[in-house]
């Protein structure tokens, strides 16, 4: 076999290892999800959950960085396991949220490799790439939920975590063994100037570089006003199914309608950014978020379900767009790392948020208060999408660079020097 036929076979083994992935985790978030999923309203386990996400992340970019993609795939095999310890205690909330975090550190480490990993082979098309992973994240999630509502599934049977553990663990044991990352010089191909016009980063970042600057920051503003207004509409079904304005039908069938959104908001946003800029992508998700607010503001009562599809389907745009857009401004060198612990801050606002929206709907009665708060995250969400720009490597950590490039070479010179005069002690020997 050639080694491009080689080549071809491995990209796509690794892209389907990765759609796979993604799989997986949808299937794990709607485990601790806050409305429609196994846990319900129980914030305890979300955010356990949430914390297991912010560690995954973390060991999955250190693994990473130590080129130990395929352990990292089959650590998150190992702690998804932790679903059938959950299922044995579903009722003791104490247990069941460790359990939570176990299973989704293990989702943290998957979704950050199988997204640094995709992005590494579809490099010239990397929203199609995250919506291979997150997409399919998201249309799991609704199929899950689908089969609670409809009684397929039963979050209080233990042989239903079983089943959930033991296929998360295959799908993640399988995925590692398939997943393969593309080589620096795949990668260089890919970008040949006479082929493809695509701006490729000519600085690669490290991630203290990444993090100090102000991009950082505005990408992170942009995530949170993506996920603020999801984590508001979650919350305020939950409420509103407490005090019966709303039955228990219609919460679960909002969480399917918005994980479905999410899903498609992945896909067809993430096309999109592709085919015109990421720019642009995030400055139209933040118009569909403004006027389909506006629509649920204006006509509240009967379409809150219009205003919560409407951002989960701009949530799944901005979704894809942020990795994306990690690699497309900070180069592909430490795109593992910095995916990573982009991810886990992304984690640790989204638990941010939720806290807060909780106690703002604990504070608030109607339907209307999500969606003018929407309104609001959506303007400031398009200023920042409008003013976003390339980073550029601040002087003094070119300093750095070079400094740390003299001193390599200097040691260099110092081996060359001792090599040197080890092989002129040993002719005086001779002689």
């Amino acid at each position: 076999m050639s080694a491009s036929v080689q080549g071809k076979n491995k990209k796509i083994s690794s892209v389907l290892a990765c759609a796979l992935t993604g799989a997986g985790v949808g299937a794990i978030f709607s485990v601790i999800r806050p409305s429609g999923g196994f846990a319900g309203e129980n914030q305890a386990v979300y955010l356990a959950g949430l914390l297991g996400l912010i560690v995954g992340a973390i060991v999955s970019a250190f693994l990473i960085d130590k080129k130990k993609n395929k352990i990292a795939m089959f650590l998150s095999a190992a702690l998804s396991l932790a679903l059938i310890l959950g299922g044995a205690f579903i009722g003791n909330t104490a247990v069941f949220s460790v359990c939570a975090a176990l299973f989704c550190a293990g989702a943290g480490i998957a979704v950050t490799s199988a997204l640094y990993t995709v992005q590494s082979w579809l490099a010239l098309r990397k929203g199609l790439a995250c919506a291979l992973v997150l997409g399919v994240a998201g249309a799991v999630d609704g199929i899950v939920l689908s089969m609670l509502k409809n009684g397929a599934l039963d979050a209080s049977q233990l042989t239903t975590f079983i089943v959930l553990g033991i296929v998360c663990a295959v799908i993640f044991a399988v995925s590692a063994v398939l997943m393969n990352t593309a080589d620096s010089e795949y990668m260089d191909s890919l970008y040949d100037p006479q082929k493809v016009r695509i701006l490729r980063s000519s600085i690669q970042f490290t991630t203290k570089q990444m993090v100090s600057g102000k991009h950082f920051k505005q990408l992170l503003v942009i995530a949170a006003a993506s996920f603020a207004f999801m984590c508001m509409v979650c919350e305020k079904i939950t409420a509103l199914t407490q005090v019966k304005q709303i039955s228990e039908y219609q919460a679960d069938m909002f969480s399917v309608y918005t994980a479905f959104a999410f899903a498609a908001g992945c896909i067809v946003l993430g096309v999109f950014s592709d085919w015109l800029r990421r720019k642009l992508t995030f400055m139209l998700t933040f118009l569909i978020m403004g006027i389909g607010s506006w629509i649920a503001y204006s006509f509240v009562s009967d379409m809150f379900v219009v205003g919560a599809v409407t951002a989960a389907f701009a949530c799944g745009g901005a979704s894809v767009c942020l990795p994306a857009v990690i690699v497309d401004f900070y180069g592909e060198e430490n795109s593992g790392k910095n995916i990573g612990v982009f991810a886990a801050c992304t984690f640790f606002v989204m638990g941010v948020l939720f806290v807060l929206s909780g106690v703002l709907m604990n504070t608030t009665n109607g339907l209307s208060f999500p969606f003018e708060v929407s309104l609001l995250l959506a303007v400031v969400g398009l200023v920042i999408a409008v003013i976003l720009g390339r980073p550029s490597v601040d002087l003094k950590y070119k300093q750095e660079a070079l400094d740390e490039e003299n001193k390599e070479n200097a040691l260099e010179v110092e081996e060359d020097d001792d090599l040197i005069e080890d092989s002129d002690d040993v002719d005086n020997d001779d002689d």
